[in-house]
């Protein structure tokens, strides 16, 4: 790991790293005070924002927002949908191809 990005740090501060990226950062981290300070001061918000959200985060999630709920009604509505738009084209269609045979039928009576 060449440059040290704060996608490194970020990814560092959530713990997602491993290995060499993990060794390349707390490198990086030991050799500039900065990105250091970012770093804690990234950690303090991480777990404040825990801390105030700790009683949100134990809640249930609501039935209505829950996933096995949402997913059957949107696949009927995108049915639905596909059959209307389906349905709409045929008549366009149909619509269209009785104008054009009018047009041909018509056309050499008005001339």
């Amino acid at each position: 790991m060449a440059a040290i990005a704060d996608a490194d740090l970020h990814a560092f501060v959530d713990g997602e790293l491993s290995g060499r990226a993990l060794d390349a950062v707390r490198r990086h981290l030991a050799a500039d005070e900065a990105a250091a300070a970012r770093v804690m001061r990234w950690r303090m918000e991480r777990e404040a924002l825990r801390a105030s959200l700790a009683g949100v985060a134990a809640e249930p999630v609501p039935l209505r927002l829950r996933v096995a709920r949402i997913e059957p009604g949107l696949t009927r509505r995108r049915e639905e949908r596909r059959q209307f738009l389906f349905a709409l084209g045929f008549i366009a269609g149909f619509l269209l191809g009785l104008g054009v045979a009018a047009g041909v039928v018509l056309a050499p009576r008005l001339f």
